[in-house]
């Protein structure tokens, strides 16, 4: 399958970055993926083609140059005959709808990539492409969000629902890595203290599996495994509380100071670190107050980390594996675990929620 990515450059900014980390990964999986763009920039152009992406520069001269470019545009997709023509932000999207005649069978994927835009606080053309947008909402067969919000404001402009989907960024790191974004339907595991004696109820030792069935078929299924010892100053790795993410072609780890990714024979492949500012939850926290935008760890994504912790304490504290059901989230075939659900509340307590 051949995939070609419609971006304006490769400037060092986020949605470049991911872009870039992402058509590498496709690569890696026997799809011939490439980016074909406007401008050649510089910033991650050197990295992209030193991890062998092909680059399809379309020489774009400027903002007015468009008779030209849409005709290198036009003859770029006759010439490449790609699958998927998968446009990254609102021009390249348009660019992308606009160009799913020229060839038979082609498919057209849009990336939204923001949230809650105000098209007033942009310049005409800004405005221009905003409505456009819009308007071609219909044609491309698949619309991908990176977020729950950009979804949202999406539908509200007219996007239609049943074509626009949530591929997240990701913010709880284990999840994220697994691509699951529900509940887990199956937790077993252990729970127990083994070190401490004292007053506290929760466990000291802990070694808790989640499954995430997917659609059922092998190859579909995830298994996130959460193992604690609070008593030990041994640990797996030097922070103590990284993320490892194992797959059939090599192994990650991801922690507070960077990334690193080991290949055959668990050889060092990739190390990279990573700096963050200290306050940047709180910053994207108190920012997300002001605008009204989603946080980018809003709400929904504690409730399902949260969910986590609270079925592994029920699976220590009952000391017997669970099947849990995501869409009414209660424990099936248990009622003694599923009681552990929710609390008893104090009679007139002002704690209580409006729906016990």
């Amino acid at each position: 399958m051949k995939v070609i990515f419609l971006s304006r450059s490769l400037g060092r900014g986020g949605a470049e970055r991911q872009l870039v980390t992402l058509v590498k990964g496709l690569r890696g999986r026997d799809i011939d993926a490439r980016i074909a763009l406007f401008y050649r920039e510089g910033g991650l152009d050197d990295e992209a083609q030193e991890a062998g992406v092909p680059l399809i520069y379309l020489g774009k001269s400027g903002r007015w140059d468009l008779a030209g470019f849409l005709l290198r545009l036009g003859a770029m997709v006759r010439r490449e005959r790609p699958q998927i023509l998968h446009g990254y932000l609102p021009v390249p999207n348009i660019l992308a709808a606009l160009a799913k005649p020229l060839t038979s069978h082609l498919r057209v994927v849009w990336g939204v990539r923001a949230s809650n835009m105000d098209p007033s606080l942009y310049d005409r053309l800004s405005r221009l492409s905003y409505v456009l947008e819009r308007r071609l909402s219909g044609i491309p067969d698949l619309i991908i969000s990176n977020s729950h919000a950009g979804r949202d404001h999406a539908i509200a402009r007219g996007f239609p629902a049943e074509r626009t989907v949530v591929v997240p960024n990701g913010i709880d790191v284990a999840r994220w890595g697994l691509g699951v974004e529900t509940h887990p339907t199956f937790v077993a595991g252990y729970g127990s203290k083994l070190f401490f004696d004292d007053d506290q109820q929760f466990p000291d030792t802990y070694t808790i599996t989640f499954e995430y069935p997917g659609d059922g078929k092998i190859g579909r299924r995830r298994l996130l495994m959460y193992e604690q010892r609070i008593w030990s100053p041994y640990r797996q790795d030097a922070q103590g509380n990284s993320v490892f993410f194992y797959g059939t072609e090599g192994m990650m780890t991801l922690g507070q100071t960077g990334i690193q990714v080991f290949g055959g024979d668990n050889k060092l492949i990739k190390s990279e670190k990573l700096d963050s500012p200290e306050d940047a939850h709180q910053r994207d926290f108190l920012d997300a107050i002001k605008s009204g935008d989603r946080p980018n760890a809003d709400i929904e994504v504690g409730h399902l980390s949260s969910t986590l912790c609270h079925l592994g304490n029920i699976v220590a504290r009952t000391r017997r594996a669970v099947t849990f059901d995501p869409k009414t989230e209660r424990i099936v075939g248990d009622d003694e675990a599923d009681k552990l659900i929710r609390r008893e509340y104090r009679r007139d307590h002002w704690a209580v929620p409006a729906t016990l």
